[in-house]
């Protein structure tokens, strides 16, 4: 029988249900649970390729915001809706957005990423799980500059954001 100590996160039951999503996404983001999530080092060569990412999944954009960070990029923000991408692409005028495609909000990923292609002439790689046919086929339909599905690795992130910036 379990024993219930309340914490910050609620009863024990909730803790494994959390500690299992945890898991989940260091599964996606094929990391070891010991890795820093914290430690960005900067790569000495690469020059700084800023990098605007919508995720609505806070942990998986933190991973994301890491991974791109050691690979030696500049994070220059996070969003989770259409309308706070907007906004944030005025100001920070990234070179390249990472777009999940079911954000939060009325509109979503692929919706934005034609808004985005169309106002700001950015190049957009979705960053998602969903490569079902119907999605896939709306994804196409606003050329995107890249396509890496989760799980990812390091690698997965690097060749992307080179191929997207080279078109």
């Amino acid at each position: 029988m379990l024993a219930k100590f309340p914490n910050l996160y609620g009863d024990i039951e909730q803790n494994v249900y959390r500690r299992d999503y945890i898991d989940k996404v260091y599964h996606i983001a094929r990391l070891k649970p010991d890795d820093n999530l914290h430690g960005i080092k900067k790569g000495i060569d690469m020059p700084k390729v800023k990098i605007l990412i919508v995720e609505d999944d806070d942990v998986l954009a933190r991973v994301i915001s890491w991974r791109l960070g050691n690979l030696g990029y500049e994070v220059c923000g996070r969003t989770v809706t259409s309308a706070e991408t907007m906004e944030l692409l005025a100001i920070e005028k990234p070179d390249l957005v990472f777009m999940d495609i079911n954000i939060k909000g009325d509109i979503d990923g692929i919706e934005t990423a034609k808004l985005i292609k169309n106002e700001f002439k950015l190049p957009v790689v979705y960053l998602t799980s969903h490569c079902d046919g119907p999605t896939l086929e709306r994804a196409k339909a606003t050329r995107p500059d890249g396509f890496v599905l989760k799980p990812f690795a390091d690698n997965d992130l690097r060749v992307a954001v080179e191929l997207a910036l080279k078109k």
